[in-house]
């Protein structure tokens, strides 16, 4: 009898002993959970949740209006006027990046001027000189009024800028309107010059360039890039994954394509292009380049996409950084 009541005790005692053994590895199994579902950042899915149709559409819609935005032109200015003025309402630091090229026309060497539209939010980080860039090109060719080509770029770019002035990031970010391109990167490469020459510490580029032409349902985005900017590639890969539930998008990372950020990279920077899967229907510059062919609902995930990956680069610590101090070109 006596026998049992020790053995009792004894089990009695080992078991106490092992279930605080116990608790621990289920908390622990808890809080490796809450670590990984903790890579959500609330920020960014509160900024996420603010993109929708309705606001890329008026900045699309808008922009349109202007007809075809051939460089040099009064509509290209008049554009340029007005994307000046959206980002002034967001209390963004605008200016215009006056630049000057010249083409040949009938054996003639005509001087051709024309500007890019630049906002600054400004990081709040004082160790930090770091500029991150988002930039499109709101220029078409003659005929064309530019619904995709880029105006889906742009109608992104000045959404994102939207959401992102009301918060505050460790570095610097800029939006940049750039004219030019479809006559030759004119803007942009007045632009990466001027920077390089400055000694701008241009971190990361991000060009967007013609997504909004898909088919229903089409849940794929091409990346450009080069061997260098491998890391953009897969940081926008992890950033697609991390927050699919809310975006939908898979990244299809391919090899480059010149356009506005191919200056950036000819000067040493860091630059991507994200761009829609070809499409070898769709009527690009063209009168037929309108807003009746935009799949919105893939434009509003794309814009997603990319204001996840501006907010993660623009707060992100940078522990080490390697600069190259001599272009390429």
């Amino acid at each position: 009898m006596n026998k049992k009541i020790i053995g009792l005790l004894i089990f009695l005692m080992l078991f106490f002993q092992i279930q605080p053994a116990l608790g621990l590895t289920q908390d622990a199994e808890t809080t490796n959970e809450s670590v990984e579902s903790g890579n959500i950042d609330e920020d960014i899915v509160t900024m996420i949740n603010q993109v929708n149709e309705s606001l890329i559409s008026r900045y699309l819609e808008e922009l349109v209006e202007f007809g075809p935005r051939y460089t040099g032109s009064e509509s290209c200015s008049e554009a340029a006027e007005y994307l000046f003025d959206e980002f002034e309402k967001l209390g963004l630091d605008v200016y215009y990046d006056h630049y000057k090229f010249y083409m040949k026309k009938n054996k003639r060497r005509i001087k051709i001027e024309d500007k890019n539209v630049v906002a600054t939010l400004n990081g709040t980080d004082p160790n930090s000189d770091a500029i991150f860039i988002l930039c499109a090109h709101y220029d078409t060719t003659k005929t064309s009024p530019g619904a995709n080509d880029d105006g889906s770029g742009v109608a992104t770019m000045l959404a994102i800028a939207n959401i992102c002035s009301q918060y505050s990031f460790n570095h610097t970010i800029r939006f940049i309107a750039f004219s030019g391109e479809e006559v030759g990167v004119y803007g942009s490469n007045a632009y990466a010059k001027q920077a390089y020459e400055k000694g701008d510490n241009i971190r990361a580029v991000l060009n967007l360039e013609t997504f909004g032409y898909t088919s229903p349902g089409d849940g794929e985005l091409f990346i450009l890039k080069t061997e260098r900017t491998e890391w953009i590639s897969y940081l926008t890969q992890e950033i697609a994954e991390k927050y699919y539930q809310l975006i939908g998008l898979t990244i299809v990372p391919n090899g480059n394509r010149p356009c506005d950020h191919q200056p950036f990279l000819d000067y040493g920077y860091d630059a991507v292009q994200y761009v829609q899967l070809n499409r070898d229907d769709y009527p690009l510059h063209t009168p037929e380049d309108s807003l009746d062919k935009i799949n919105f609902s893939y434009l509003v995930n794309v814009t997603k996409l990319i204001l996840a990956i501006t907010a993660e680069l623009a707060d992100k610590p940078i522990e080490l950084q390697v600069r190259i101090v001599t272009p390429y070109e």
